[in-house]
């Protein structure tokens, strides 16, 4: 009679059961990370691409956040710059009136509440910086309190010193400027100079019916604050340019992002369906191997030979 072993049986049995654990592990682990494999070594030849690909993702979505928040800037921004110009309008319009009705007695009040709101617009300040003050955004870049700080000094110094433009790269060959500096308003402060002179000493004040020396004054700076509107205006667009173009800036770079993110899926990625049934199969797979384990283990030269 030949001999019966089941020694070679078992061992085969158990690199079966090895095997199927494996598969199962493996595909419970693609299942629960939805990943081809939990580190870039899995992914074979594939590496390099995909690391290459992240970082362009990486410093894609960093233009994409840069320009959306340089367009939160240049947002507020032109909400400024339009009631700063809004202003210069009405306080140009309120002189118009006073000349034509002869009277101008309450015009100082009006300049001063209008020096107040063009102040505060180009003060106006954003996580702490102040916008309009361009890389020297730590400190007001309006320091006049009043019209009348102006008087006996040039209007210039309404404004910090040595204010310089701020820049904003939103991807690697556009950088933009982040807006207007507050010196926009520069011309508007020789206006509001010249109402404060004419209404101090020696000259008379500006109240009542306007002499003739002062309603000629008053002409021209009405032709000044024509000129500071336009300005303003002009500011106003060239910030407007700078937010269109942020804007682009951000879909292009977050597009390019999207496109790069589903490159990268593809490569790894699993297909949820197909994974889950490689998860079935290899249940079954390592169930059917444990079973046959078991049954060589309980198998018995007696069993047999009966």
């Amino acid at each position: 009679m030949n001999r019966i072993s089941t020694s070679m049986m078992t061992t085969s049995a158990r690199s079966d059961i090895l095997r199927a654990q494996r598969s199962l592990l493996e595909a419970q682990q693609q299942v629960a990370s939805q990943r081809k494999a939990d580190d870039l070594k899995g992914y074979g030849t594939e590496t390099q691409s995909i690391v290459s690909s992240k970082r362009l993702i990486a410093r894609s979505e960093a233009f994409a956040a840069t320009a959306k928040e340089a367009q939160t800037r240049l947002q507020i921004q032109d909400q400024s710059l339009g009631r700063a110009s809004d202003t210069i309008g009405e306080l140009r319009q309120k002189i118009i009136e006073g000349m034509a009705l002869g009277e101008v007695t309450n015009l100082m009040g009006e300049v001063r509440q209008a020096f107040d709101t063009i102040r505060s617009s180009l003060n106006i300040q954003l996580g702490g910086r102040y916008l309009f003050g361009g890389a020297v955004d730590t400190t007001p870049p309006v320091t006049a309190t009043a019209p009348e700080d102006l008087i006996g000094v040039p209007a210039a110094d309404a404004f910090a010193p040595d204010l310089r433009p701020a820049y904003v790269q939103v991807d690697d060959v556009t950088t933009l400027e982040a807006g207007p500096l507050a010196t926009t308003a520069a011309t508007v402060m020789d206006a509001f100079k010249a109402l404060a002179e004419l209404n101090a000493p020696p000259n008379a004040p500006l109240t009542g019916r306007p002499t003739q020396a002062q309603s000629t004054a008053l002409q021209g700076i009405l032709q000044t604050l024509g000129t500071a509107g336009d300005e303003m205006l002009r500011a106003q667009g060239a910030n407007g340019v700078a937010l269109k173009s942020a804007e682009d800036a951000e879909i292009r770079q977050s597009t390019y992002a999207d496109t790069l993110t589903g490159i990268v899926a593809g490569k790894t990625d699993v297909d949820l369906t197909e994974a889950v049934v490689s998860l079935t199969q290899a249940q079954q797979q390592f169930q059917a191997s444990a079973e046959a384990f078991r049954s060589l283990q309980g198998m018995s030269l007696l069993d047999l030979l009966r």
